[in-house]
């Protein structure tokens, strides 16, 4: 779970990383700061041929988590 903004380096940052990595693995993004960041993320999924990102704006309730969540790791 990676937020997009964060005190050192922003959440598309550690998502390209992360993903540049090439190691299988499911990310879920988050961000309160607006609907354009997490669409910035799942351009960054898209690039990288990822499907295994998913993203949540904040906040957000506890089914929808649960509910992305159970998407993202079927």
């Amino acid at each position: 779970m990676v937020d997009m903004c964060m005190p050192e380096k922003d959440g598309i940052d550690v998502l390209d990383e992360i993903l540049l990595t090439a190691i299988p693995v499911k990310v879920l993004v988050t961000s309160g700061h607006g609907r354009d960041l997490l669409r910035l993320a799942e351009g960054v999924a898209t690039f990288h041929a990822s499907p295994d990102v998913a993203s949540v704006r904040k906040p957000f309730r506890r089914a929808e988590l649960v509910d992305v969540l159970t998407r993202l790791m079927s």
